[in-house]
């Protein structure tokens, strides 16, 4: 190897060393992605105390099933790719893929129900800055992730 090989190597390792740590903390002390999301979806449009706590009761609800769902994509997307490489075999991708795409009707409908409970809990101006936010009112919304700097 030579010197930027190594170098690179040693740069790829602390980065993976750093994201690992990161990602522990994180679930150390309950703040996933989606937790985050919430926080700021709550900031956004300024959720009292009673809003947040049944929007928190609805990820809980929800949370698990939808993150279950997610695992059970990547494992079927890793199968699709393991049964298409080498030698294909047409019965292996047919099963990953009805599977996947199964998962994904079910991923799709529990996001919907997750949606239909948390807008039971806003207020009507509420939904309309989220609606716009997202990109479904006038202009282009980005949603309320963070934004590009």
């Amino acid at each position: 190897m030579n010197r930027i090989s190594k170098q690179l190597t040693a740069l790829a390792l602390g980065l993976l060393m750093t994201t690992a740590v990161v990602t522990q903390a994180a679930a150390e002390t309950g703040q996933t992605e989606r937790s985050s999301h919430g926080e700021r979806m709550a900031r956004y449009l300024a959720l009292d105390d009673n809003q947040r706590e049944s929007m928190r009761a609805a990820y809980q609800v929800y949370g698990p099933e939808l993150r279950q769902l997610r695992q059970e994509m990547r494992e079927q997307r890793g199968l699709l790719r393991q049964a298409s490489q080498g030698e294909f075999n047409e019965g292996q991708v047919r099963a990953a893929s009805v599977r996947l795409g199964e998962l994904s009707a079910e991923r799709s409908f529990q996001r919907a129900r997750l949606g239909y409970e948390i807008r039971q809990v806003l207020s009507e101006e509420q939904v309309a800055k989220l609606e716009q936010r997202r990109g479904k009112g006038k202009g282009q919304g980005r949603g309320y992730q963070r934004r590009q700097r």
